[in-house]
Order: C-alpha cells, then structure tokens, then sequence
C-alpha cells in the first residue's frame, strides 16, 4: 500500500500523484490518499493538478471534516468491499468520538 498526502500540512508540497499511480502500477498495490490538507482548501483535483484519469487509480480517499469546513468528524471513501471491510472489522472506531459541548452563558 502506498500512503501519500495529497498537500502536505508543514510546507504546502502536493503529492505527484501521477507517479505514484505509475508506481502502484508496477507493484500491484493500493493507493491511499489522504485529502485533510486539501478538502475545503483547494478546489476538487486542485491539490495535485490531477486530471480525471489519475484520481481515479487512487483506491482509498480520506480526510477529516474539522480542518477547513469547521466541523467534526472525517471521511473514508473507496470501492464497496473496503467500506464493508472497514464497517464489520473497524467498528470500534465508528462514533468512537464524542461531539463537542458547547456551553452558552453561564
């Protein structure tokens, strides 16, 4: 598996995603993308200059919605065996998280 940002949090870099298809290509693996620095930042394939046919090699999208769209919570996204696979052997980790309290006045 290749795991990759798509813009990296420290200084900005975007992934070359074009060579990491072509090296997932070589090795038969998966590809995961991770879109926290990116969602709600840049527009759609922006990050990385993608054009159509790269994004779609990626296997796995992953990001979080408490970044730049001001809320909780976070996103996997790929073909229906992995969601079955992550929704029956990662449950655990399904509203594992508590929302935050908000306290207005006193």
């Amino acid at each position: 598996m290749i795991v990759t940002d798509s813009v990296f949090s420290v200084d900005g870099d975007v992934a070359p995603l074009a060579d990491l298809v072509a090296l997932k290509a070589r090795y038969g693996a998966w590809l995961m993308v991770d879109e926290a620095h990116a969602t709600g930042v840049l527009a759609p394939r922006a990050a990385t200059g993608r054009s159509p046919g790269p994004d779609r090699e990626v296997d796995i999208h992953l990001g979080t919605f408490s970044k730049a769209l001001g809320s909780q919570g976070g996103f996997v996204a790929g073909d229906r065996r992995l969601v079955d696979y992550l929704h029956n052997r990662a449950r655990s980790f399904i509203y594992s998280t508590a929302l935050s309290q908000w306290c207005w006045g006193d």
